[in-house]
């Protein structure tokens, strides 16, 4: 009897390693997020999520999303996150695209950006993505910088953050002196982006 009772024990043990070892390679190259649903990751494999750790569909922990691998269509943008320095000013811009809101007075956490006064609604966020193809962002150079960025802290810089329905990012920046280490046409482009927000935060 003793025999028997061992050799079921044994099976279900077995059946129960194979089902995970299939739940494993099922997942493998997706992203779970705070709510622990899986979200593809767009073939970035090994940039699996641990569950419950980071919800990198969060603009709070943007900075721990894999980058994009190929060139995507900004029409599946979900988030764009933008971000000015020089010694004295920072202007930093954040727009939730798939949800519909804009960050107001966002600033840089441990792993990417907070709202400090909450987020406003705006219907037609996702118009931010004709201000991203007017100026052919996709075709700036990922890294416009003269400077290590790291070693210049006190001096002008900027990044350009955009994330994918799929999970990934797509960066741009620069940093060093400023008529240096920007693209064709960027100032015009940072009015038209900072005026987007600036019209959207001051109705509400």
């Amino acid at each position: 009897m003793k025999k028997v009772s061992y050799f079921f024990i044994a099976l279900i043990v077995c059946l129960l390693l194979f089902g995970w070892q299939e739940y494993g390679k099922e997942n493998v190259g997706k992203v779970t997020n705070q709510e622990g649903e899986i979200k593809n990751s767009g073939g970035n494999e090994g940039k699996e999520m641990k569950r419950n750790e980071y919800d990198i569909y969060d603009f709070s922990f943007i900075e721990k999303a894999p980058e994009s691998k190929r060139k995507q269509d900004l029409n599946d943008v979900i988030k764009v996150l933008f971000e000015e320095n020089d010694s004295s000013l920072s202007t930093i811009i954040a727009i939730d695209v798939e949800n519909d809101c804009i960050y107001k007075e966002p600033r840089w956490s441990t792993f990417g950006v907070e709202p400090m006064d909450g987020t406003i609604k705006s219907n037609d966020a996702k118009n931010v993505i004709e201000i991203l193809e007017k100026y052919k962002v996709q075709k700036w150079r990922y890294d416009y910088s003269v400077e290590d960025p790291e070693s210049y802290l006190d001096g002008y810089s900027w990044e350009l953050w955009l994330q994918f329905k799929d999970g990934t990012v797509e960066k741009h920046f620069g940093a060093g002196d400023e008529k240096d280490v920007i693209p064709k046409n960027f100032d015009e482009f940072v009015n038209e982006l900072s005026n987007f927000v600036n019209e959207r935060i001051g109705d509400n």
